[in-house]
């Protein structure tokens, strides 16, 4: 007999790529706050999309530094953007504001390949 599949549930832990960095003392505490709270209110879609390929790219974070510092080159400005979004820096950031609109829409499209589309 044939059981379906349960769909996946949507993460808890909102930020991967924010948390290595604040792991490695590269994000401020706040900002790892705010990201947080920005993941919280993102669609279950985007957010198992992201999970998608966010979680190879800290395991190699973890093991290359040079590497680190180039996803710190990009996560920066992101996560300055994102903190602005939630009211915690008096500033945005435009390059972050592009890693915005490109990297939600690619996590989107990312995580309907591994959540249910209703």
């Amino acid at each position: 007999m044939l059981c379906p599949l349960a769909a996946p549930t949507p993460p808890t832990v909102y930020t991967v790529i924010c948390t290595e960095l604040h792991r490695q003392g590269l994000m401020p505490d706040a900002w790892m706050e705010a990201d947080a709270a920005f993941g919280a209110k993102m669609p279950a879609v985007v957010m198992n999309g992201y999970h998608l390929w966010a979680k190879p790219v800290v395991a190699l974070m973890q093991r290359s530094h040079a590497f680190t510092m180039f996803v710190n080159s990009i996560a920066q400005p992101w996560a300055q953007e994102m903190a602005y979004l939630e009211g915690v820096e008096e500033h945005g950031s435009f390059a972050g504001l592009l890693v915005m609109i490109f990297g939600i829409p690619f996590s989107a499209l990312l995580g309907i390949f591994v959540t249910p589309w209703r």
